[in-house]
């Protein structure tokens, strides 16, 4: 998850999440991802080639050809593959919309 990017320092947060319920154990902190309407764009092929790959396809091409803004809120990287580096691994982006 990515959220609270700087461009003059050209600098974000960048959080390893995982869903849960409850209590915050000691040590961690707890973020709640608000509902949004979300592009989800489906990433095929090992890390990072093709995660870097996607985010550049992403700005360079879907934004511009769609009615679309990128909405205030943290952007997401979901690996469900267990093995992310796999020739035909599968993994998602999820950005806010507005």
């Amino acid at each position: 998850m990515m959220d609270d990017y700087d461009a003059a320092d050209n600098t974000m947060n960048y959080w390893v999440a995982a869903e849960r319920e409850g209590t915050t154990p000691e040590g961690f902190e707890r973020v709640t991802v608000s509902a949004a309407k979300w592009a989800v764009f489906e990433v095929r092929g090992p890390m990072p080639d093709a995660m870097v790959e996607t985010w550049k396809r992403i700005f360079s091409k879907w934004f511009p050809s769609n009615p679309y803004e990128q909405a205030e809120g943290p952007t997401l990287e979901v690996y469900p593959d267990p093995d992310p580096f796999g020739p035909d691994a599968y993994s998602e982006i999820w950005i806010p919309l507005k």
